[in-house]
């Protein structure tokens, strides 16, 4: 299996799955039991979070392949793109701004409805779905939080996270989510 296939396998299947190289190399490489960013030749895994439901803590989902040769901003972008795509249904995630001051990184993550579907009876979005009730809040929290600030990365990353919802910062007024203020890696 050459790299390219190995990192689309990767991304792919849950993290517990594991893989082989190729039939007569039987490397196996068991992804279930990493917790930080791993490395594949020229590609850093980072780790989509969500919650364990049986101990309240979180635990790795999926991996995301991004490339090394990225800068900061891009691999900032296509990770929410992946989460979009892959977590929340496509539902956008906008990066309005990265913002370096005082040697501090913060990016600003925009949470918006699907314009296209919201109105129909059987919408489910951030307001009337992931942000609701303690289950579905608390993976939203887990997911977005610990998979934008990405603690355990090693490289260049951010320092602060702070998330808007339909272009206005999130507030401590919703019940079931926990994003609001600057979050700090």
């Amino acid at each position: 299996m050459k790299a390219s296939q190995l990192i689309l396998f990767v991304f792919l299947f849950p993290a517990s799955i594991f893989c082989q190289e190729s039939k007569n190399h039987a490397r196996t490489l068991e992804f279930g039991n990493l917790d930080t960013v791993t490395t594949i030749d020229n590609y850093d895994l980072f780790p989509v979070y969500g919650r364990n439901f049986n101990a309240d803590s979180f635990k790795i989902n999926y991996y995301v392949p991004i490339s090394k040769q990225l800068t900061l901003n891009e691999k900032i972008y296509l990770l929410a793109q992946y989460i979009s795509a892959y977590h929340f249904r496509g539902l956008p995630i906008e990066v309005l701004s990265i913002q370096e001051q005082n040697s501090k990184t913060t990016v600003i993550v925009n949470l918006k409805e699907d314009s296209r579907t919201k109105n129909s009876q059987f919408y489910w979005g951030w307001k009337n779905g992931y942000f609701q009730g303690s289950s579905e809040g608390g993976e939203t929290t887990i997911c977005l939080k610990e998979s934008f600030l990405q603690r355990k990365y090693k490289g260049k990353w951010i320092n602060v996270v702070k998330f808007y919802y339909e272009g206005k910062p999130i507030k401590d007024t919703w019940d079931h989510i926990n994003l609001y203020g600057e979050l700090k890696r």
